[in-house]
């Protein structure tokens, strides 16, 4: 069992993240669940200074039947136009996504082919609010995304029930 990683190696993705740390900024990639803690760390995410352009991704991944997956795709696309208006009226840039498909598999291509500086998304999701842990999507994506990732952690904001 390996516990350190070749120092070659770390060195290229030392050299790898240094590119996108002198405009770490620059283009900010937000996947949202239209959670409350989403909500709330593209709340966070708006007030830093120096954000050149915001891309706000909402991947569906669930549906039965077409139908249901094109009003869920309907439904996103109009949920972040609403939120895109309301961060435009701040001077900010702002760029929406909807995609259908895995969701980690998504944000980690997305972040790819739109060349992002920073993917940046909230601790806890939809599926993880009533434990308060790190979310797996929020895990995997830290652990395996090819550019800088920034998580926005939320203190809890409901109770959890003792054990």
């Amino acid at each position: 069992m390996q516990f350190f990683k070749d120092p070659r190696s770390i060195r290229g993705e030392s050299a790898r993240l240094e590119e996108f740390c002198a405009n770490i900024f620059s283009k900010v990639f937000v996947p949202t669940d239209f959670s409350q803690p989403e909500e709330a760390a593209i709340f966070f995410i708006k007030s830093i200074s120096g954000i050149g352009e915001l891309v706000l991704l909402h991947v569906v991944s669930k549906g039965e039947t077409q139908t249901e997956i094109d009003a869920s795709l309907k439904n996103a696309t109009e949920m972040l136009e609403g939120i895109s208006q309301e961060l435009s009226k701040e001077g900010l840039k702002v760029t929406t996504r909807v995609v259908t498909g895995n969701p980690v598999e998504q944000i980690r291509t997305l972040a790819e082919e739109m060349d992002v500086s920073l993917i940046a998304m909230s601790s806890v999701g939809k599926d993880t609010m009533p434990t308060g842990r790190i979310g797996s999507r929020t895990y995997d994506i830290a652990n395996t995304a090819n550019r800088p990732v920034l998580v926005v952690r939320m203190k809890p904001v409901f109770a959890v029930p003792a054990a």
